[in-house]
């Protein structure tokens, strides 16, 4: 990013005409235009610049030494290996990019470690902001990565239709072939929780993974087939999960201390125990899982419901704003509202009132897990209010989905 793009990218951050930044600068507005336009100014108005736009100059030394670190970060996140990513991290943090004409692959590539690694330290609204303005100062190949990535941020934020919607939309138009793997498989993560989507994202999961081999993309490859796991289990092709998931655990040693993807694995194993309804077993699996993911905390939430459980569910509900990966599902949070309602007051019409909404939110998301398990607890909960007549209407609702998912 060039001088005169990053003054104007200021200029548009914050929202001010040519006429009223150069008033706050002390220049006139056909100056200010010339030098958005490519005109270097002199020392005098760049020292009137420099004054109000905060900016971070390094030597051609320096320079390089942190275009090396940023590329080394990016390739870090692409290959899965997030130690390194987040040391990456921590020091390039520290080095005011944000501030200089690295902003855009600084930006870019913390967008894509937060979308990744759900690290609770970004913001990823205020990111995908920021990227939206930078978005006509980018390179192709930046452009492309933004574009892509952006389905991860739709699906973290728990907007699957969206998300799918916007990565098949992009699908063609990325001409790298690691980049599309990475489509592919955001693409294929999304669809596997979505209603009537099932069989087609596991095609794309499996595209993408044969990609990723070809890159020796080894990890990537895993979590393709980790998300082949969720496939079998949201598709009820249930004598397939236990095989699978005993492949996915002899794994090499290298991938096993991942606490994240372990997680994930586990979760997994204990979706499958809660969608046969072996409550206790899921409880079991989850009880042992350290690694806090966003998921896990919403399937730790429903098995202690159903379960002996229960006299812990308040304490698992306080930690909703402290888990280590941020519950952005809107879904997962109105079930923790509603569970924390019901506790306090265990009125149970209000009870059935708040989950049919949790429902409703989730069949507008098209979110398959959240409305598989929200359906139950919600259809109990209006028999116990002797709301039948809901309660058998909603039972249809989930009937349908089971028919068109099966």
């Amino acid at each position: 990013m060039r001088i005169n793009q990053l003054i104007q990218y200021y200029r548009l951050r914050h929202m001010q005409t040519i006429k009223e930044l150069a008033e706050t600068l002390n220049v006139t507005a056909r100056t200010l235009s010339s030098i958005e336009k490519g005109t270097k100014p002199s020392q005098k108005t760049w020292e009137k610049i420099i004054r109000v736009i905060p900016y971070q100059a390094f030597s051609d030394v320096e320079s390089e030494a942190l275009q090396m670190a940023l590329n080394q970060f990016f390739k870090a996140i692409l290959y899965v290996e997030y130690d390194a990513a987040t040391t990456q991290f921590h020091q390039l943090n520290d080095a005011n990019l944000s501030q200089s004409t690295f902003v855009i692959p600084w930006t870019l590539y913390q967008y894509m470690f937060a979308i990744h690694t759900q690290y609770a330290g970004l913001d990823l609204d205020e990111l995908d902001h920021e990227l939206e303005l930078l978005v006509p100062y980018m390179t192709d190949a930046e452009r492309d990565i933004y574009t892509v990535e952006r389905a991860g941020y739709f699906f973290v934020k728990g907007q699957l239709s969206e998300s799918l919607k916007h990565g098949e939309r992009v699908l063609k138009s990325v001409d790298n072939r690691h980049l599309k793997a990475i489509n592919l498989f955001l693409i294929g993560a999304t669809g596997i929780n979505e209603v009537g989507r099932i069989e087609a994202s596991i095609h794309y999961l499996e595209e993408a993974e044969a990609i990723f081999l070809e890159f020796a993309n080894y990890r990537r490859a895993r979590r393709c087939q980790a998300f082949q796991l969720i496939g079998m289990v949201h598709g009820h092709r249930y004598s397939e999960v236990l095989p699978h998931y005993h492949a996915l655990k002899s794994a090499p040693v290298s991938e096993q201390g991942n606490a994240q993807l372990d997680a994930f694995i586990e979760g997994t194993l204990a979706r499958y125990y809660a969608f046969i309804e072996d409550y206790d077993q899921a409880y079991s699996v989850l009880s042992q899982i350290t690694y806090q993911s966003s998921t896990n905390f919403f399937l730790m939430l429903y098995t202690m419901y159903q379960t002996a459980h229960q006299s812990e569910l308040l304490t698992h509900i306080n930690l909703l704003e402290s888990w280590a990966e941020p519950i952005n599902n809107p879904v997962h949070r109105r079930c923790a509202y509603a569970l924390k309602s019901w506790l306090k007051a265990a009125d149970i019409s209000h009870f059935a009132s708040n989950l049919k909404a949790a429902f409703e939110a989730a069949l507008k998301t098209n979110d398959y897990l959240s409305i598989m398990l929200t359906s139950k607890v919600a259809i109990d909960a209006l028999k116990n209010a002797k709301r039948y007549k809901e309660a058998y209407h909603l039972a249809n609702q989930k009937l349908a989905i089971l028919r068109e998912n099966t």
